[in-house]
């Protein structure tokens, strides 16, 4: 399962302070935020095979603090419409940090 974690999109952010950039922009102004992360969900495949993992992936990032995480819906010919994770943002340096 390579689908990505709350862990993982803390990291990136984490990233963005390591390299500076989160100082930078303030000192600069130039606007940084909102910011796309990357996510990697489940395949349709694996929504069939592995259903209650990616329900509880869903749950997980839906209860992840200052990050925004918008949906797609997904219609299956077994389990009917769902919604899952399609983008995270960040939306603002105070969520960042």
């Amino acid at each position: 399962m390579s689908w990505t974690r709350p862990a993982q999109l803390r990291a990136q952010v984490q990233k963005l302070w390591d390299r500076g950039e989160l100082l930078a922009s303030v000192v600069s102004g130039e606007p940084l935020f909102p910011r796309r992360l990357v996510l990697k969900g489940p395949t349709s495949a694996e929504m069939a095979e592995r259903f209650d993992a990616v329900r509880a992936w869903v749950a997980e990032l839906r209860t992840m603090p200052h990050c925004r995480v918008e949906m797609r819906d997904f219609r299956h010919r077994v389990f009917g419409a769902n919604a899952v994770p399609h983008e995270a943002w960040v939306d603002s340096l105070d969520e960042a940090l």
